[in-house]
């Protein structure tokens, strides 16, 4: 009994010192677990029973103590946030993988993923180059020996995943894509093989890794992705790939931007700008600098932010067409790019033409992108007063959005339903509406 109230204590401890109510801290809870693909809805009852000495399932007491390690500023584990003793199929602290790299995601009992949630933490780590060094020669060759087909059968399947994720959504190559990893690929980096062929399949795995961490990004499942990421980055460590390091850390900002940690964001753009080497095609380096230039847009820098974009569109002009699966980047991108820096800055009316213009370059093949960027020009739409502006432009991500497999389309679709209701007398609103209400699709 008394340590229960012992434990409890350090968690109302905790809370004091964040300046949290109780309705505050569930909110912040619920907001941990959303980045984890998990709904909550957690209010300050809850917490009072957390209080009371009641611990509740895995992986709340995780979620709890990265919402108080993001408001402190410093790392809390489990234990000090009061759960000395996880739920059933818990587990206590974080170990450290394995010598070597392995793509084999660590699980829980009952198989559920180890590493379901988004870490700040993980980030800082990263920026001070702190994580778990590589040790290849741990690794114990298993098998038999591989060869060049085995690498081209890689990059073949590096080819057909971002083929399909470009066009129809990650949803469709997730479980697959995290299996081929595993069964496959993860073997084959412990196989014998020729050193010329052990690093172009680190290359290759480098670089199915950072998919599998952006298919996961596309469903939503930020934790998961977050983890496939830093795997990535592991990979062009022992690879020696600058290219694809920059391209992996502009994917984790991009990441963290999204769910609005700016200021990871902001250093992870500068980060990948950083690792860039001067030699990079063209295109590279002017996504980084487009991201850099998004990410200081989110702190106002408007001279920051327009002098990086003038920058991609000179190193963008007469660039070659990307040829790699992972990281492409061309007129489209950089248009995008430029309607969320102006968004940032209250320019409207670059805004609009900007979102435009990413429409009208963007290939037909990524239909994906075409819809998300659809939603957003309507947002803004709307925003401005403009519904029946806004409602043609939902009218083509519904069409759109037939073909795709994604959360983050998903959410697109959700979040219109939500901005329209309130229209819903007006015709072309409530007939959207009832669109989206006739399949059972829209409303998962």
């Amino acid at each position: 009994m008394s340590e229960r109230r012992a434990s409890n204590e350090r968690l109302r401890h905790l809370l004091r010192e964040a300046g949290w109510t109780g309705e505050a801290f569930a909110r912040a809870v619920n907001a941990t677990a959303a980045e984890a693909g998990l709904s909550l809805r957690y209010q300050r009852p809850s917490v009072a029973q957390w209080l009371a000495g009641a611990v509740p399932r895995a992986p709340v007491p995780e979620l709890i103590a990265e919402a108080l390690s993001r408001r402190l500023g410093r790392v809390v584990s489990v234990a000090d946030a009061g759960f000395g003793r996880l739920a059933k199929g818990g587990r206590e602290g974080s170990e450290p993988l394995e010598t070597g790299v392995s793509l084999r995601m660590p699980a829980r009992a009952g198989g559920v993923p180890a590493d379901i949630l988004y870490h700040l933490a993980a980030l800082d780590e990263v920026l001070d180059e702190a994580r778990t060094g590589i040790v290849w020669s741990g690794l114990r060759p298993t098998g038999g020996r591989i060869g060049k087909e085995e690498a081209a059968a890689a990059q073949t399947a590096l080819l057909m995943f971002s083929s399909v994720d470009k066009s129809f959504g990650g949803g469709y190559i997730r479980a697959a894509l995290a299996a081929y990893l595993t069964t496959v690929i993860d073997p084959w980096l412990k196989a014998p093989s020729s050193p010329a062929t052990a690093r172009d399949l680190r290359r290759t795995a480098a670089q199915l890794t950072y998919l599998c961490a952006f298919v996961h990004f596309d469903d939503m499942k930020h934790g998961l992705a977050q983890w496939y990421y830093l795997r990535a980055l592991d990979l062009t460590d022992s690879a020696d790939d600058e290219l694809t390091t920059a391209v992996i850390l502009r994917g984790l900002s991009v990441q963290a931007y999204t769910l609005g940690h700016y200021p990871q964001a902001r250093r992870l753009a500068q980060a990948a700008h950083d690792r860039c080497p001067p030699w990079a095609p063209g295109y590279l380096r002017a996504a980084l600098l487009g991201q850099r230039a998004v990410t200081a847009s989110a702190f106002k820098e408007t001279r920051s932010a327009l002098e990086d974009l003038a920058s991609a569109e000179r190193h963008l002009h007469g660039a070659e067409e990307p040829t790699a699966p992972v990281g492409a980047y061309h007129r489209a991108s950089l248009a995008h790019q430029r309607a969320e820096t102006a968004v940032h800055l209250n320019d409207f009316k670059h805004a609009r033409t900007a979102f435009a213009d990413a429409l009208r370059l963007r290939p037909s093949s990524e239909q994906r992108a075409h819809a998300l960027i659809l939603h957003k020009l309507a947002t803004l739409e709307l925003s401005r007063g403009q519904l029946e502006v806004a409602c043609h432009q939902w009218q083509q991500l519904i069409h759109d959005y037939t073909a795709l497999n994604s959360c983050r389309a998903d959410g697109a679709i959700s979040e219109m339903r939500s901005l329209l209701r309130p229209f819903s007398r007006n015709p072309m609103a409530a007939s959207l509406l009832r669109t989206a209400a006739q399949s059972s699709r829209y409303a998962r």
